[in-house]
């Protein structure tokens, strides 16, 4: 093959990787960085506001024991509401 047609067949993978990525927001907690993919980023911020979001974030974290804490961690986390969302904990850098 042609080392042009490579570098456009390796373009194209790249390019649909990263169009096919998800959009993921991330809220530190002292010493906890916790993932939550963007959908349900919108969904806790229609709950929360938008200035509250860290905060109650942080809250709900802050009663989750981290305490053996070494890999990233997938946990489910319930806001004051009762609607429940998957993140993902880990130790902040």
């Amino acid at each position: 093959m042609k080392p042009v047609r490579l570098l456009a067949m390796a373009a194209l993978v790249l390019t649909a990787g990263a169009a096919s990525a998800e959009t993921m927001s991330t809220v530190v907690c002292e010493d906890i960085k916790v993932t939550i993919d963007e959908k349900q980023t919108m969904e806790i911020k229609a709950v929360t506001g938008e200035e509250n979001f860290a905060r109650d974030v942080c809250a709900v974290i802050g009663d989750i024991d981290t305490s053996n804490l070494s890999d990233p961690m997938d946990v489910d986390m319930t806001l004051s509401n009762g609607n429940m969302y998957k993140v993902t904990l880990e130790a902040a850098e």
